[in-house]
């Protein structure tokens, strides 16, 4: 059913036109609409009225209008029936039956399968509004009303709350609505976002408890079955935005299922959003022990470094009385670092609005706070004791009103684009309401809109609202005097019949402290936080149409504002040094590594030992406990290590570096084609000595450009260090040892070379006899001919 100018009038020479309610259909089958209306005289239609209410009768062969009001005229009207069959036939039931004419504005009505229609809710034509133990049925087959009362606890009374009968065809739900306030004034009042049930059976209201996210407050929304078990709830309206959102309520009962025992639950496909506020963290203890290991390690570290290293004692006392707390004469500038970070949340600041030049009498000026989901946040409003503090501007129209908008410190705007179920929109709107001086002059009178960094509100020192704010004396004493002469360059000025919109931006300031000498080192720096809020405000032009100055108003709005984050980032501004120890460091730490990387480049690079300081330094039974374990690890035969004792005796020299040459062993037979059994002989002497060869050359190149041998180095003095003490505890002197002990020892140190002789075999190659060293240069070498022999003999 839609609104159509049907025909025109006139009246004292001037044309008038005339407004009808007309039934236009849209079939979901061909996917198009249907204009009946365009071929019906339009005198058949109904005068327009609103706040009515229709329903469909349940055989779909007649449409009912109910309720509601005409143009601002609140007089009773009555019940018009339509019929969907004969298009042609719109009856005014109240013709006949007197009792039909009723007033009846915002209410919700459904048809009963047996033809009773149920009108609850509503509002009376002076505005108050229905009272919600009892309800109307009006029964369709005998044209008549009649009051039904309702058992169970009433739910809140309220207007343009929208319903549906359920699948079971018994139950009938109810979801949000307006209360009288926000029907005379959609800037005030509250707006429901409950579900409210009704069973017709017992004729008594339901309170069961829904489980997940309730939808968004909203009236004139609309209610639809969909399938057997679900409720669709689309679109509506919310103070002055539209709601654009879709909720489901998912298990519905069907026929022959009982209301109570159904579980009903709200659907969203909504997250909810993770405060990073609300995270703990780390544990205090935690963080105590990480604090105090850290803070152990670097006294250790120092400590070792003041006692083994006498240089640190002067480098120390240079860097304290030279550096740091003597600075040049000539400091480091300060310079702002920005850092912007995205987010999903900012916090709200404090917000000051102050009335110039309106009566303060009927308790206004007031100000009405809605967020853009229809919450109302009214709650955060305090009007502030001007006896304590108050302004003072130099245009003075009059005496000043002031009220602020105080949400707690840590309130926050959630971005409702990335859709947290816990989001109340990005945007808040503030409605003022308030009586001018002079009643139809817009240019007298002004409101100056003041904002405040949360938590650092000087108006909550001023007032004694909180005494945990985190302003300074000193700015508290700057922000007095600037009231004095209104002296502040960011106020707001609203004046009446304007809608304009102001966004915010949140600045983190870190201030460096100018007498603190550990910043000039250049990490870890000390600095005093603070907040700065800057704001952007359109001027809007001034509209006296925006000031709906009528009767139906109880109170009269006068202008608007809509408050939103100018972006979802987090900002600080911290300040840095451009000349710090660190800086210097940092730059003789860069020519170092150049100059390092052309050696490198030019002339190569030895890799240093895996070893640090508490290894190399470390000294007592601490070094012992390190040799021995590489000892205990790698070496438990008794091996010599590589990189430290040669490969053989022969290749080592008082330099402990020698190259082996062979020629004068080397043996060249006769007959190269014709071995022989000396030359056998030969051939795996001279392998074992080439392989002497090349294991040295190896341990050679490596211990000269590739690898560090301090650790080898420790393993070797662990071994011997292993080898003497077995010896010592084995073969002790005694200066009064007896035959006894002498034979004893004796026999001790057989057994012991008699191991060691195993124990070294173990570690011999054995290709195909024992290989002996030197065996070559002793004894010469001779070849067995059998012929010979025999001829000898």
């Amino acid at each position: 059913m839609g609104i159509n100018i049907a025909d025109t009038s006139t009246s004292n020479g001037v044309e008038e036109s005339i407004y009808r309610l007309v039934i236009d259909s849209f079939d979901t089958v061909d996917m198009k609409w249907h204009f009946t209306s365009a071929s019906l005289n339009a005198s058949l239609f109904p005068l327009y009225r609103k706040y009515f209410t229709s329903v469909m009768s349940p055989g779909s062969d007649a449409l009912y209008l109910l309720g509601g009001s005409k143009d601002d005229i609140n007089t009773p009207v009555g019940i018009i029936r339509y019929d969907l069959i004969n298009q042609t036939s719109v009856v005014d039931l109240s013709i006949a039956h007197p009792s039909l004419n009723f007033s009846w504005l915002g209410g919700s009505a459904d048809m009963l399968p047996n033809g009773v229609v149920v009108l609850a809710f509503g509002a009376y034509s002076d505005g108050s509004l229905y009272n919600s133990s009892q309800v109307l049925l009006f029964d369709t087959n005998i044209n008549e009303i009649i009051i039904q009362p309702i058992n169970g606890i009433a739910p809140n009374p309220r207007t343009l709350a929208s319903s549906t009968l359920g699948p079971d065809k018994t139950t009938i739900y109810y979801f949000g609505g307006q209360d009288d306030i926000n029907l005379k004034n959609l800037f005030a009042g509250s707006v429901y976002n409950d579900l409210v049930i009704l069973d017709t059976n017992t004729w008594s209201w339901i309170s069961l408890k829904v489980t997940g996210v309730s939808p968004m407050p909203s009236i004139s929304s609309r209610m639809t079955v969909f399938g057997q078990n679900k409720i669709f709830i689309s679109t509506g309206l919310a103070f002055n935005f539209i709601s654009t959102s879709v909720s489901v309520l998912n298990n519905v009962p069907s026929l022959g299922e009982s209301i109570e025992s159904s579980n009903l639950q709200w659907f969203t496909n909504y997250d909810v959003f993770d405060n990073p506020s609300n995270n703990k963290g780390l544990s205090g203890g935690a963080i105590a022990g990480i604090v105090i290991g850290v803070l152990l390690f670097i006294v250790i570290i120092f400590f070792l470094l003041w006692r083994y290293v006498p240089a640190t004692k002067d480098i120390a006392k240079y860097i304290q009385q030279d550096l740091i707390w003597n600075p040049r004469s000539i400091e480091s500038p300060i310079i702002p670092q920005y850092i912007t970070e995205e987010t999903s949340e900012v916090l709200m600041p404090d917000i000051r609005f102050c009335f110039d030049g309106f009566s303060d009498a009927n308790f206004l000026p007031l100000v009405s706070c809605a967020f853009r989901n229809g919450t109302d946040c009214s709650d955060r409003m305090k009007t502030l004791d001007n006896n304590k503090q108050a302004p003072v501007y130099l245009d003075f129209f009059g005496d000043v009103s002031c009220t602020m908008f105080y949400p707690e410190q840590d309130f926050r705007i959630i971005n409702d684009n990335q859709g947290y179920t816990d989001s109340t929109g990005t945007k808040v709107q503030f409605s003022f309401f308030a009586e001018p001086l002079e009643f139809g002059n817009i240019d007298l009178g002004v409101i100056y809109i003041d904002f405040y960094p949360p938590g650092r509100n000087p108006n909550v020192k001023a007032q004694g609202l909180n005494n945990e704010t985190k302003i300074s004396d000193e700015d508290y004493s700057r922000w007095l005097a600037q009231e004095k002469s209104s002296n502040s360059i960011q106020t707001i000025l609203l004046r009446q019949g304007v809608r304009s919109a102001a966004s915010y931006t949140l600045t983190t300031i870190k201030t460096m402290r100018k007498n603190d000498g550990w910043n000039y080192i250049g990490f870890s720096s000390s600095y005093d936080d603070s907040m700065d809020v800057k704001t952007s405000y359109k001027d809007a032009p001034q509209n006296i149409n925006n000031m709906p100055f009528s009767d139906e108003y109880a109170i009269k709005p006068i202008s608007q504002l809509v408050v939103q984050p100018d972006a979802f980032v987090l900002k600080t501004s911290k300040d840095q040094k451009v000349f710090t120890l660190l800086n210097a460091f940092a730059q003789a730490g860069g020519v170092l590594g150049l100059f390092i990387a052309v050696q490198t480049i030019l002339f190569g690079f030895r890799p240093q030992s895996p070893w640090g300081i508490v290894h190399r330094w470390s000294f007592g039974s601490l070094k012992i406990k390190l040799t021995d374990r590489l000892a205990n690890y790698f070496n438990t035969k008794g091996t010599p290590v590589p990189l430290i004792n040669p490969v053989s005796t022969r290749l080592n020299n008082a330099n402990g570096y020698s190259y082996f040459s062979n020629s004068s062993n080397t043996y060249i037979p006769a007959e190269p084609d014709v071995p022989s059994a000396v030359e056998g002989i030969a051939e795996q002497e001279n392998r074992m000595h080439h392989m002497e060869e090349r294991l040295q050359i190896m341990e050679l190149l490596l211990k000269s450009y590739y690898l560090n041998a301090e650790v080898f180095k420790s393993l070797d003095d662990a071994v011997k260090r292993g080898h003497k003490e077995k010896r010592r505890s084995s073969l002790g002197i005694d200066k009064n040892k007896d035959t006894d002990s002498v034979l004893q020892n004796d026999a001790l140190s057989q057994e012991f070379d008699s191991r060691s002789d195993d124990q070294n075999r173990l570690f011999q190659m054995q290709p195909r006899g024992t290989y002996q060293t030197n065996l070559a240069s002793q004894a010469p070498l001779e070849v067995y001919d059998e012929e010979h022999e025999i001829e000898r003999k």
